[in-house]
């Protein structure tokens, strides 16, 4: 009888491990604002990163547990919804906002009680509504099993998070905020179109390890482990723009296998 309900009790908690993986997700991404908030960016960075890692393992476990649930799918989005999508916004905000004010210009305009500097950073969680927007059809896309369809949320939360390590003093160091600021427009507005960009793009679960049918994810894993070697953490945003060079390679090769 003990066995019976020991063997039940490791089956139930057993369902429960994708979840609490998600849950240290979505803790993450709330330790990670709170870092942000005190201006603690590479200690944001690094909890965003572990939650990359964390978000990659959950769905790992429940295929290897058999522990899928309706469930655990809508909390992992709306853990990557915290962790990818209003972490970086919110860091892209701070930056923004930093910028602006270095900006005597408009540091004492107002519209309505309103300072200008902050409608104007408030373009920064652009991003943010786009990754929410691209998790809320991934949910809904039978399409998206082993591949995805645009920009995955968390290799766009990945491209801007490292930047914390080495970008943000350069950025607000630079004697031209008119240089700093169309950069940082330009990959907010760069990544949440790419989120909803119609370009195929591989997963990284594999159904064997055999070469043939993974050629593109061992060259990106490859590529991506030496940048991170050569370049440390400025490596992942180089190694996500080699995912995407490297997925529309990809599709530009079956359309030519289509074609041929």
């Amino acid at each position: 009888m003990n066995a019976s309900w020991s063997f039940l009790f490791t089956l139930a908690m057993r369902k429960h491990i994708p979840n609490f993986l998600t849950c240290l997700n979505l803790l993450c991404g709330c330790l990670a604002i709170a870092k942000i908030s005190n201006h603690e960016f590479d200690i944001a960075a690094k909890l965003v990163i572990a939650a990359a890692v964390i978000d990659f393992l959950d769905g790992f476990v429940a295929k290897l547990l058999n522990a899928k649930s309706e469930i655990g799918k809508q909390l992992d989005s709306l853990a990557d919804a915290v962790t990818f999508g209003v972490v970086p916004g919110y860091f892209l905000f701070v930056t923004l906002e930093s910028l602006f004010k270095g900006m005597h210009l408009i540091t004492t305009d107002s519209i309505f009680g309103v300072p200008l500097y902050f409608l104007f950073s408030s373009v920064a969680f652009v991003f943010t509504i786009a990754a929410a927007l691209r998790l809320a059809k991934f949910n809904l896309d039978v399409r998206q099993h082993e591949n995805f369809i645009g920009l995955p949320v968390p290799a766009a939360a990945l491209f801007i998070m490292p930047l914390a390590f080495s970008l943000w003093d350069n950025i607000l160091d630079l004697e031209s905020y008119l240089i700093s600021i169309p950069i940082i427009l330009l990959i907010i507005f760069f990544l949440s179109l790419m989120m909803h960009a119609p370009l195929t793009m591989f997963g990284m679960k594999v159904k064997s390890l055999a070469w043939r049918g993974n050629e593109f994810r061992y060259i990106f894993a490859a590529l991506a482990i030496l940048s991170v070697v050569l370049l440390g953490y400025t490596g992942i945003p180089v190694a996500i723009i080699l995912y995407i060079l490297i997925s529309v390679i990809q599709n530009l090769m079956k359309k030519n296998e289509i074609h041929s």
